[in-house]
């Protein structure tokens, strides 16, 4: 992450050109020392056989053009059968 503004050169002392080199080192050091804490904190959920982070796929939308087409009774019926079989089964309790 860059420091969050930019000075120009004329304008900086050596005391800020030092500042910004040690905040930049600081803010590069922080950022792996997070990555660093993420993976053991990974590794202890794994040895005390904790679930990790559930590994959750993106939504995507279904391709319909190989399905059935419009007026294709293939998947019309399954359901209709689905559905015959679920009211005989109430019907009979």
């Amino acid at each position: 992450m860059p420091f969050p503004f930019d000075i120009p050169d004329n304008e900086k002392s050596e005391l800020i050109s030092k500042i910004l080199k040690y905040t930049t080192r600081t803010q590069e050091e922080n950022a792996q020392l997070k990555e660093r804490v993420n993976i053991l904190e990974q590794e202890i959920h794994r040895l005390k056989g904790l679930n990790g982070k559930p590994d959750i796929k993106p939504n995507t939308p279904k391709n319909d053009d190989s399905s059935s087409k419009p007026g294709d009774d293939n998947d019309a019926g399954a359901g209709h059968q689905k559905r015959e079989a679920l009211f005989e089964f109430q019907t009979a309790m």
